[in-house]
Order: structure tokens, then C-alpha cells, then sequence
């Protein structure tokens, strides 16, 4: 999660799906570039570590994306 200092409850939130083809990388590889955007948008960015390939076939980054997406409506951040 990268929070800019300025970020308040009800401010925008970005759910960033790390790239990797569904097989590579992680939140940890994206971290300067997802920091940037959260300081130059203003926006409060959360990045999963979801499941990959082959571990865990399809459907198994698909559900956690949902699974991840529901849990900011829930708490709510609006879509």
C-alpha cells in the first residue's frame, strides 16, 4: 500500500495489478513506479501479491483480483 501523506478517507484509491504476465514480478518489483504514481496522482495505491502461474493456474489471480476489489467496496472505497 502506498499512502501519500496528503491522502485522506474518501480520496481516490488505485488498485494496481502489478504486470508479469500472471507468472512474474510482485508488488516489490513495481514498488518505485507505483510509489510515483501514488505521489504524483494523490492517490492511495494498493498492490496485491497475488497467486501465479504455474502454482496456481487460472482461476486462481482472477479470483483474488475479485476477492481484492470486493474488500475496498466493502470497506467503502468507491469504485
Amino acid at each position: 500500500v502506498h499512502t501519500p501523506r496528503t491522502w485522506q478517507q474518501g480520496d481516490p484509491t488505485l488498485l494496481y495489478w502489478h504486470g508479469g504476465g500472471y507468472i512474474s514480478c510482485s508488488p516489490r518489483t513495481h514498488r518505485a513506479m507505483v510509489s510515483s504514481i501514488a505521489s504524483h496522482s494523490g492517490a492511495r495505491c494498493i498492490v496485491p501479491n497475488y497467486p501465479k502461474a504455474p502454482q496456481h493456474p487460472y482461476p486462481a489471480a482472477l479470483n483474488k483480483a475479485i476477492e481484492c476489489f470486493e474488500g475496498l467496496l466493502a470497506n467503502g472505497v468507491a469504485p
